[in-house]
């Protein structure tokens, strides 16, 4: 038994309009994600992955649809200040563009949440964000800033910003979406940023939804998905 899903889509659509006419990259899509489930959104380029992961974190609106989380929090329903304090305890979120803070150190990135979330920083939590360091790789670069980071380090600690207010607040239940994590990196990093988020998967029971055209990356998913012409199939 799954239990209840973390976050359902049902008949989700969304179209744009434009002088050239209508685009429907979003076609009546429903899917529900678990507590633990590594699922790969696959499709080209313009495919509509980057817009489905946008809706799930409530970043924009689906023309028709619903998105609700844990069966009751629909992200559409939420004023903005609402949505965003939701977005920043629930929903974690890596880019292709890691999109650190220049002038903070690795270890200051990865706690920014928290400080937005008025979070103490115990002893327990400091011992949580160690670990979460630890399993990132992280330990000798996180007193570094992110031009004396490597590619791939840099993208190490944008994931551990992303998983760590879940991991002291949430206990987990929280939603990790990545779009494109490995866009800018080579193959040895794209490989070794895919076993990290397995680990993560594997030993934490974060849940993750990934969009990718890159299929090595994919193939490391549990669940495969295709996005195309609007439609989701499993592969």
């Amino acid at each position: 038994m799954k239990g209840r899903p973390i976050v359902s889509l049902n008949q989700v659509s969304m179209t744009y309009h434009n002088a050239s006419g209508d685009i429907t990259p979003l076609e009546n899509v429903s899917l529900d994600i678990y507590r633990g489930d590594f699922i790969a959104i696959c499709g080209v380029s313009g495919s509509g992955k980057s817009t489905l992961l946008n809706i799930m974190a409530g970043i924009v609106d689906p023309t028709c649809g619903t998105v609700l989380y844990n069966g009751r929090v629909d992200l559409s329903k939420l004023k903005d200040r609402k949505r965003t304090a939701f977005r920043r305890r629930n929903i974690g979120m890596v880019f292709q563009h890691m999109n650190l803070i220049g002038n903070m150190t690795a270890r200051e990135n990865i706690m920014f949440p928290l400080l937005l979330n008025n979070t103490k920083c115990t002893p327990e939590v400091d011992e949580k964000v160690m670990r979460i360091i630890s399993m990132l790789g992280l330990e000798h670069v996180e007193s570094n800033y992110p031009f004396e980071m490597s590619g791939g380090e840099q993208q190490r600690t944008a994931i551990a910003r992303a998983i760590l207010p879940g991991t002291i607040e949430s206990g987990l239940h929280t939603l990790l979406l990545a779009e494109e994590p490995t866009g800018n990196l080579d193959q040895a990093n794209s490989v070794a940023i895919g076993h990290i988020l397995q680990n993560l998967n594997n030993e934490l029971g974060q849940s993750i939804v990934l969009a990718t055209h890159d299929t090595t990356l994919a193939a490391m998913a549990k669940t495969r998905i295709q996005l195309q012409n609007g439609t989701l199939s499993f592969l």
